[in-house]
């Protein structure tokens, strides 16, 4: 992830990108019966006192899962920290959602495409990725963004920050009716969607 977002060299994330976009896609196939299972696991630390103590997590199953939450988690802060290089980091998660056309040429028939297809977006729809890109997108102007939280702001006076991977994912999402039907847009999905500045970055 960090070569995604901090290495200077465009080449490098491009085929980094290549890399990545193709182990998920092949993985959320492998995984696709228990990526929203999760696992529990003893973290052994020391307390405050040097006491060895214990303490339990619930983690993803899935490659696939723990990867892509790890990415919607930091959104917000490293992401957003390195939009100028973030391109080939939102391709990543956009092909995850709708699929790359590599594997979707493998498929023999519509059926197995859509089917294809809904894994990656029915993970992000149970993730909230509506709310999750909203507020994204919106970064400092954000409703979601609180007074004492640091975000940082993205693009300058000569460069803006490309947002299309997003924009794409969003817009696929919010047009499916069957998903959208068997996960309701809650009312903060709606104001954030109807956002003036959140418009006029997705018609830019």
């Amino acid at each position: 992830m960090m070569i995604l977002l901090e290495c200077p060299d465009n080449v490098a994330r491009l085929n980094v990108a290549n890399l990545v976009t193709f182990i998920i896609n092949k993985l959320k196939i492998k995984e696709k019966d228990y990526l929203y299972e999760t696992v529990r696991q003893e973290i052994e630390f020391k307390d405050s006192d040097g006491k060895d103590q214990v303490r339990i997590e619930e983690n993803p199953r899935a490659m696939t899962s723990k990867f892509i939450l790890k990415c919607l988690d930091n959104l917000n802060t490293m992401v957003a920290k390195n939009w100028s290089r973030f391109e080939q980091f939102l391709e990543v998660i956009l092909s995850f959602g709708i699929g790359d056309s590599e594997t979707q040429k493998s498929f023999s028939c519509e059926e197995e495409k859509v089917a294809f297809e809904r894994i990656g977006l029915e993970f992000l729809f149970r993730q909230n990725f509506i709310g999750k890109a909203c507020d994204f997108l919106l970064g400092k102007k954000s409703p979601l963004a609180t007074p004492n939280e640091k975000r940082f702001e993205m693009g300058g006076s000569y460069s803006n920050p490309n947002f299309s991977s997003v924009i794409k994912l969003l817009t696929r999402m919010i047009n499916d009716n069957e998903l959208i039907e068997k996960y309701p847009l809650t009312d903060l999905d709606k104001k954030l969607l109807l956002q003036y500045d959140l418009l006029k970055v997705m018609l830019g």
